[in-house]
């Protein structure tokens, strides 16, 4: 087997293992901290055992350490001092604890707090939620946050079970990425304390939770999605049954649904991401409750990351794209299967575009281009693209109509999930298992290529059907005549790609998009369109139509969404640019989870 190197971590996951956590959160509002204790069960990897264990941990108040015996153990952490001031380090520190040879090396046990500005925790004032009335905590994992959380191997290498217990102001409700088990009060009766259990083996980036005023709805006998209580009809109606249709279609084509549970919990507005696949609880962003249903199909993608992130894990963040690209294919396959193969392609197509736009925005020689890039010393959250995601899915749609079609690629999908489920692995084990699986010995030599080349990879497919030449056709008539034919019936991917083209087409000038705005409205759209408008109307510097850019990015937290707009600005002139810190500088504290905003600031001072 691979023996797995991630540079991410501090931790020796190669030697001894963390089996099982058992975790408490003690969560105060006041201090925005945690008060935890982390029980870690441990396994020595090899015969030989190791005299002590390296942990990650990001600025944590380490009060005391011991072992399953209850005996006081030494420890030492290696970190630089805290600078709020700077750009802190990503990575935090190495937590090394001493195991003496008369102690018991099966468990130990971690008393500590959490640091206020940790980047695990996002901590929203009562303003900043739908009602109102209560703050709002949320935690996010992925990449290498989790260490901000708790002391834990922080790698996606390494797995683990977890139980856990979050004590909640009373009033307040705890949900989290694992099985519900019960709900008790503390000890003076001041707390709700919630307890759950994941008796999965996890890579640790997968747990997170939140705490809020929140309530649920079933949205099927295995799914319910939460919210705040102001919006969880909206919530309810915009998934209804179409998530489980997605969990039943992926079954058929890759196999058990092995989670238990599939839940929904609908962000606030400074969420991140479009979406977090935690293990039975994904975190989605509120821009997909369009209040139409027009972008429930985003569902989909957490869906298959069911399979291909959650149960067969990238080994480290080099790897993103066994994560990404398996699941950006996966999700076209459902899409394909449920709505039609003219959507899976239309959304395919837009998805080259993406990977053209992100290629042409970091270089063509980038090593961020690469589908296996080097990021040794890099923070994994600086290194985020789009590309291990279209990359990624053009080499599978490749590879599959290498070997037959897509019929032949969904039976080895199904077999490659059951080889691999509940493991963490790194590329030459897919390919291992492919060309195992396939007798397609001719494409082994360019396997070094599928994984190093850099841009745009000349297997790319492209696309065509009657949804894109209508879209190309269109672009045309209203860049020579002004006309548009019956747009306002097309759908959410339909106008997305028809805005995205006339971005990309050389024939389109200021004037045919201000007489655009002219003809159709786009303000008030769901944010897939709005985004597309914006992108449009900032390269064309239409300023008196910059409204609608500040009203995405002041009402969004989501980095897809966020950065590519950030980028345009920051293309055109001194006004553009100056615009952008404007936003910036006014939404940034309020709206931006550090990381994302770390990110668009690199952006905003790149040539200066």
């Amino acid at each position: 087997m691979n023996q797995i190197e991630d540079t991410s971590t501090f931790s020796n996951f190669n030697e001894i293992s963390v089996t099982h956590y058992d975790l408490s959160f003690d969560v105060d509002f006041d201090t925005e901290t945690i008060r935890g204790v982390a029980t870690l069960s441990l396994l020595p990897v090899n015969e030989q055992t190791p005299t002590g264990i390296h942990l990650d941990s990001w600025y944590l108040d380490i009060s005391k350490v011991i072992d399953g015996e209850g005996r006081t153990l030494q420890y030492h952490l290696t970190q630089e001092e805290f600078d709020s001031s700077s750009d802190l380090h990503w990575q935090g520190g190495d937590l090394y604890i001493d195991i003496p040879e008369n102690s018991a090396l099966d468990q130990i046990t971690i008393v500590y707090s959490t640091h206020p500005q940790s980047l695990a925790t996002c901590w929203l004032p009562k303003e900043q939620t739908y009602g109102k009335q209560h703050p709002y905590l949320f935690t996010q994992g992925q990449a290498v946050l989790n260490r901000g959380l708790f002391p834990c191997q922080d790698t996606p290498a390494a797995r683990a079970t977890y139980s856990a217990s979050v004590r909640v102001p009373k009033g307040l409700t705890a949900v989290m990425s694992a099985i519900a088990v019960s709900e008790t009060d503390s000890e003076d009766g001041s707390k709700s304390v919630f307890h759950f259990e994941m008796k999965n083996r996890i890579p640790i980036y997968l747990l997170a939770f939140a705490v809020g005023n929140l309530v649920s709805k079933d949205l099927s006998s295995r799914s319910k999605v939460w919210s705040e209580p102001e919006s969880i009809d909206a919530c309810a109606n915009e998934f209804d049954e179409i998530v489980d249709i997605y969990i039943s279609q992926g079954e058929q084509l890759f196999g058990e649904y092995l989670w238990g549970r599939y839940d929904i919990l609908i962000m606030p507005p400074a969420f991140p991401w479009g979406g977090m696949e935690n293990s039975t609880l994904t975190f989605l962003s509120s821009t997909i409750v369009a209040g139409d249903k027009s972008l429930a199909n985003v569902a989909a993608h957490e869906v298959s990351h069911s399979w291909f992130g959650n149960l067969i894990t990238n080994g480290n963040w080099s790897e993103f794209w066994l994560n990404e690209g398996f699941t950006m294919y996966a999700e076209r396959r459902i899409i394909e299967k449920v709505h039609g193969s003219e959507l899976a392609e239309l959304q395919a197509f837009h998805g080259l575009s993406v990977l053209k736009n992100e290629v042409n925005s970091l270089g063509e020689t980038s090593e961020m281009t690469k589908l296996r890039p080097d990021i040794t010393g890099m923070d994994p959250d600086d290194t985020y693209t789009r590309v291990p995601y279209e990359k990624g899915f053009a080499l599978l749609t490749h590879l599959a109509e290498e070997v037959g079609g897509k019929p032949k690629f969904d039976e080895f999908l199904k077999e490659y999930v059951a080889k691999f489920k509940w493991q963490s692995i790194v590329a030459e084990q897919f390919f291992d298992f492919f060309f195992e699986y396939f007798e397609v010995d001719h494409l082994k030599d360019n396997v070094e290529s599928y994984l190093y080349s850099v841009g745009v990879p000349y297997y790319v497919k492209e696309y065509k059907n009657n949804l894109i030449t209508s879209i190309d056709e269109t672009v045309n008539t209203w860049t020579e005549s002004y006309t548009l034919g019956d747009i306002e019936s097309w759908g959410t991917w339909e106008i997305a790609g028809f805005l995205d083209q006339l971005y990309e087409s050389d024939k389109v000038t200021a004037e045919h998009v201000s007489k655009l705005s002219e003809t159709i409205n786009f303000n008030n759209r769901n944010c897939v369109v709005t985004f597309e408008w914006c992108k449009l109307i900032i390269k064309h510097q239409l300023v008196d139509l910059y409204g609608v850019v500040r009203e995405l990015v002041k009402s969004t937290g989501r980095q897809t969404l966020l950065k590519p707009i950030y980028e345009e600005l920051c293309k055109g002139s001194e006004v553009e640019k100056s615009f952008a810190r404007e936003l910036y500088d006014n939404y940034n504290t309020t709206m931006y989870h550090a990381s994302v905003a770390r990110n668009i600031l690199k952006i905003i001072n790149k040539d200066q």
